[in-house]
């Protein structure tokens, strides 16, 4: 899909527009277009291929960006995780430069046509070696901590683009900024890992709030987690299965788990 944000006095606009007519394919490879064209990562969205129970499950999806994926959400996960990618994009990028123009000095540029998001990619070639970037990587390590020079040297290693290497680093220097002790920095850290990759903190219970009833799309009774979107449930959320979870003991069936009940309050 082609989109373009096109520039007027008032603001701007996409062209094309949402349509509410399209397939829920459709409209997130749409978002994602429009992501692209406004972040420069390189995203897709496929449906997801996956079973529960032997029965293929319909209307999830893979959000892919750059080299890593996260699925199978369903339609609004993924759009609230691209709506995600593009707001931590846009912040990772509003961090000017010593030396940068103010914006008083510049205007702004119209973004360029973006063409299909499966198979473009905006991104900076990667180096393969440290001498590429390694004037870049030490230029920051006067000013930053020694966890922040730790990651961009390592970063430069593996031949990461500027771009995610800013990112990372900018959330490695909050981080830092924290004065964590020994306990708080590891607690922080696993913390941290788990709500990157969208998993619950504490254990999914039956609150029927918890479940996003997938029936009707479908077309057999099954709810999917809201705050893990790898749990689907066929009795409304008192128990469930993990869709990345295979046979126990060479069987047929996935392991089913109990949610916690939450008490009724009022």
């Amino acid at each position: 899909m082609i989109v373009t944000r096109v520039h007027e006095a008032s603001g701007s606009h996409i062209e094309p527009p949402l349509d509410q007519a399209w397939d829920d394919l459709t409209k997130l490879t749409w978002k994602a277009a429009v992501v692209t064209l406004d972040t420069g990562l390189d995203i897709a969205v496929t449906e997801a291929k996956y079973f529960s129970n032997g029965v293929r499950q319909q209307g999830f999806y893979n959000a892919v960006v750059g080299h890593s994926s996260i699925g199978p959400l369903s339609f609004r996960s993924t759009w609230d995780y691209l709506n995600g990618v593009s707001t931590g994009a846009t912040q990772a990028t509003r961090r000017p430069a010593a030396n940068a123009p103010s914006s008083e000095d510049s205007s702004p540029t119209p973004s360029p046509p973006l063409t299909n998001t499966t198979t473009a990619s905006t991104s900076t070639p990667r180096p393969s070696t440290l001498t590429d970037t390694g004037a870049r990587a030490m230029a920051h390590t006067a000013t930053e901590s020694p966890l922040v020079t730790h990651a961009r040297r390592e970063l430069a290693l593996i031949g990461e683009d500027e771009w995610l290497t800013n990112g990372l680093c900018n959330v490695i220097e909050a981080f830092a900024a924290m004065g964590h002790s020994g306990f708080s920095a590891e607690h922080s850290t696993a913390v941290l890992e788990k709500l990157l990759r969208y998993q619950p903190l504490s254990p999914i219970t039956d609150e029927p709030a918890e479940w996003e009833d997938r029936s009707e799309m479908s077309g057999y009774p099954i709810w999917q987690n809201i705050r893990d979107s790898r749990a689907l449930s066929r009795d409304g959320g008192k128990t469930y299965t993990l869709v990345n979870e295979g046979p126990e003991d060479g069987g047929n069936e996935q392991p089913v788990h109990t949610s916690q009940h939450k008490a009724a309050t009022g």
